[in-house]
Formats: C-alpha cells, structure tokens, sequence
C-alpha cells in the first residue's frame, strides 16, 4: 500500500511523470498484495495497442484526429478481430463491488471483457494515451464516462457501459444534474490527467 501510495503522490506532487497506466496498475496490484505482474499488464495492453493500429491503418483512418477514438469504440462496443469477436459488456453482478471489490478493477475487465462505468472509461483511456488518442474522463453521479472532441471540436460523450454517445442533455435530465453542479465542475467537466489519476 505504501509502495503505490508514494508512486502515485509522486505522480501527483510532479516528482515523477504522471503515467496514467502505472497509476491504474499500482492501485489494482496494492490491493491484491503484490499479486499482479506489471510486464503482463504492459504485454497485454501493447498487444491491443498494436490491434487498434492495425485497425486504424486497415481501415484508412490516419488522417482523422479521431481515428485513434474510432478504433477504440468499434474495439468496446461491436464483435471483431480486434477484441476476439467478444465486445465490451456490462457486469450487473456486484456492479458496486461490495462483495468482491476487484469487479472494479482494470484488470478483471480485461480478462473478462466486463466491467461498470468505473473500469471501461478507464481501461478506454489507458489504450488512449498508448495510441495517443485524446481522451478525458468525466463524472456524473455515481457514473464515469469519456469525453473527447470530435472532428469539429465539439464534444462527444462515449458511453461505454452501452456503447452508445450520449448528450450532454440526456446526461443532465437523466441522472438529475444540478447548473450548480456543473458550473463548479463537479459533473459534466473533463478531468486533467492530474485528476484522472486522483
């Protein structure tokens, strides 16, 4: 626990490069008591890494800025190569994690390809920032979601828990989101890296 704990206020403190993945890594790893490889980890990424690529090149998307965010919804969301023809779902079985907590974690999801709001727009943003696709985590209550800008530099909302775009409006009036709230950037805001790794 102190091992991460100092690793990420390090982070935090701009003692050490903020690394978004090692964050996410040393949170799951102090909680299983050392249990986790961080080389698999890493392995495991690149070789999705490597797909989305792939993917991206096969499908002539280079020259969209948003290549790197189309890539990753089709990987979430739709049966392909890609992701082993087994898209992203949701896991409504202890979705809060009260009875085993790793049904949160990063690393179940991608053993088992489900997950909550919680471990899918994070997963997401890892595999972001490794094929260097913009990406923003963002809250609402008691949800997490991914923000990034389209083609026209408009905002898109990824909801990955159903692999749908949201709009901001549908956020709003559906999970009952005060203009306080939002004006303080409580919800709806897109978190810095800081505050993602927060």
């Amino acid at each position: 626990y102190n091992t991460a704990y100092y690793e990420i206020a390090d982070m935090l403190e701009d003692r050490t490069a903020v690394d978004f993945k090692r964050a996410v890594f040393v949170l799951e790893w102090a909680y299983l008591r050392g249990k986790l490889d961080y080389e698999a980890f890493c392995l495991d990424i690149s070789q999705t890494v490597d797909k989305l690529k792939h993917f991206i090149k096969r499908e002539g998307l280079q020259r969209f800025r948003t290549s790197g965010n189309y890539a990753l919804f089709d990987y979430f969301t739709k049966p392909n190569r890609m992701n082993g023809n087994k898209p992203f779902v949701y896991d409504f079985d202890d979705f809060s994690g009260n009875q085993d907590y790793t049904k949160l974690f990063v690393t179940k999801l991608m053993r088992t390809h489900s997950g909550q709001c919680r471990s899918l727009p994070i997963y997401y943003k890892v595999l972001a920032e490794e094929i260097g696709a913009e990406s923003f985590l963002a809250q609402a209550p008691n949800h997490m979601y991914i923000k990034h800008l389209d083609e026209n530099r408009q905002w898109v909302n990824v909801e990955l828990t159903n692999g749908h775009l949201a709009s901001d409006a549908y956020i709003i009036s559906s999970m009952g989101i005060s203009a306080e709230a939002i004006r303080n950037r409580v919800y709806l805001d897109a978190m810095s890296m800081k505050e993602s790794v927060a």
